[in-house]
């Protein structure tokens, strides 16, 4: 009897004992978890910070492309361009501005050469703003060439226009007196004072009644600029 008597209070002090290191344990976890939680607040703000922070310099840097551009003004304009490219940057070159160089083909053709891809804005006197991309050189040969990757665009409907049939030759075309996509776009030299540049549909999936150019086929051009993309 004496023995178990003896042993109780030694089992009782090792319980105590063994509640206050699990109590202690328990506090350093619960520290951790504090600490582990306000690292992933800090994480977080810095996430949040950080991608402000890039939608800023993405702003910026939109902000600068097509900046010699007399057509071209809004980012929301530049970020439709880049969706139409499939890609988040480019550096844009340009090439041709009729308003500087003129709207003679002769001067569009040598200033053009051998540049690739290039991207051909065109504002109508209605302002009606279209155009077309094409990844090879425009050549002033008369000769159609095929360009799977090239396509037209329109601000008015907010689209792009792929080509219908990427195995067919008559993509782009160009000649002393015209440039071509296609049938779709046509422009003629000194088309600031010709009323007969026309849009159509037939090379590409343009739309129907002539949407690209405000439900419009005919048109005298205000201005048009070619740029390189880079």
């Amino acid at each position: 009897k004496k023995e178990f008597f003896i042993d109780i209070p030694l089992k009782e002090k090792d319980l105590k004992s063994e509640f206050k290191s699990i109590n202690e344990y328990i506090s350093s976890l619960n520290n951790k978890v504090i600490e582990l939680e306000k690292k992933v607040n800090d994480l977080c703000l810095f996430k949040e910070e950080f991608s402000d922070f890039l939608k800023i310099q993405k702003e910026k840097y939109i902000h600068k492309m097509f900046k010699n551009s007399n057509i071209i003004r809004s980012n929301d304009e530049k970020k439709l361009i880049l969706s139409w490219l499939k890609k988040p940057f480019i550096k844009t070159n340009l090439l041709f501005n009729s308003k500087f160089d003129r709207d003679l083909l002769s001067i569009f053709f040598k200033k053009v050469e051998n540049k690739f891809p290039t991207l051909i804005i065109i504002k109508t006197t209605n302002n009606y703003i279209f155009g077309g991309y094409t990844s090879i050189a425009w050549k002033c040969d008369g000769i159609w060439y095929s360009d799977k990757d090239s396509f037209i665009f329109s601000f008015y409907t907010k689209n792009k226009y792929e080509v219908k049939n990427i195995n067919l030759s008559e993509h782009i075309f160009g000649r002393y007196d015209l440039i071509q996509f296609g049938k779709d776009i046509r422009i003629y030299d000194k088309c600031t004072s010709n009323n007969q540049n026309y849009v159509g549909k037939e090379f590409y999936n343009s739309p129907d009644n002539y949407q690209i150019n405000g439900g419009n086929q005919y048109f005298t051009v205000s201005s048009y600029e070619v740029y390189e993309i880079i």
